[in-house]
C-alpha cells in the first residue's frame, strides 16, 4: 500500500474554503490533489523519495498498466470564489486521433458545496457547431449555454466532449481522467478556436 502526499494548486480563483481539508493550504488554492501521477502533478509517496509516476513508469505492471502509462484516474477537492473558463475535453476518438492518448477525458464533480447561483454551466442550447464557434470568437456565448441546477450532494458526471464550467461559490470533489494537459481547451481563448472546432 502506498500513502500519498497530496498537491496543492493556487489558481486566480481559488479560496481558503479548502484549509478546511489541509491546514497548509493558502487563501488562492483551487485543487488539492490526493491522487495524481501525470508529470504535471505528480503526487509524492510518503515517507519516500518517490512518486507515483516514478513508481508507475519503473513498474506499469504492478498497477496493472501497459508501458508508458500514466495512472488513470486523477481526485481532488477544487473550489471556487469566481467563476471557472468554459472547457470542453476530446472523447476517446478525438484524443486518440488528434493527441495521441488513449482514451479522452470524462470527470464527475460531488458537490460538497453548492454554487452561488445554484446551477453550472454544462452543455449547449444549439446543436449547430458553426453558429456555438462563431458566438465564442466573439467572446459572446453564455447565452447559448444550458445553467444547469445543482444542490449540495448532488453528483454530476460531465462526459468527454461536453461543455462546462463550475460557477462561483462552488466546492466538490472531483475524479477525472487524465490528460497530458490539465484544463486544456479554454473556451474564452480565441486564439485556440480552430482547435477546439475539432473537439465539439
Amino acid at each position: 500500500m502506498y500513502i500519498l502526499v497530496p498537491e496543492l494548486r493556487e489558481r486566480i480563483w481559488g479560496t481558503p474554503r479548502l484549509k478546511h481539508y489541509i491546514s497548509s493550504a493558502g487563501t488562492k488554492v483551487g485543487s488539492i490533489y490526493s491522487l495524481s501521477g501525470i508529470p504535471e502533478i505528480d503526487c509524492k509517496v510518503r515517507d519516500q523519495e518517490v512518486t507515483l509516476n516514478q513508481l508507475i513508469q519503473e513498474n506499469p505492471a504492478k498497477f496493472g498498466l501497459p508501458l508508458g502509462s500514466v495512472y488513470p484516474l486523477i481526485i481532488s477537492f477544487t473550489a471556487c470564489d469566481e467563476d471557472l473558463s468554459i472547457q470542453v475535453h476530446p472523447t476517446d476518438q478525438v484524443a486518440r486521433e488528434k493527441e495521441g492518448m488513449p482514451y479522452g477525458k470524462s470527470e464527475a464533480w460531488y458537490f460538497l458545496e453548492a454554487p452561488e447561483k445554484k446551477w453550472i454551466y454544462a452543455e449547449q442550447r444549439i446543436a449547430d457547431k458553426k453558429s456555438l464557434v462563431q458566438a465564442i470568437a466573439q467572446g459572446s456565448y453564455s447565452h447559448l449555454l444550458k445553467e444547469y441546477p445543482v444542490s449540495k450532494e448532488d453528483l454530476i458526471y460531465i462526459p468527454s466532449g461536453t461543455i462546462h464550467a463550475l460557477t462561483k461559490g462552488a466546492l466538490v470533489y472531483e475524479i477525472q481522467q487524465p490528460t497530458l494537459r490539465i484544463g486544456f481547451m479554454i473556451m474564452t481563448e480565441p486564439m485556440n478556436l480552430a482547435k477546439k472546432d475539432n473537439y465539439m
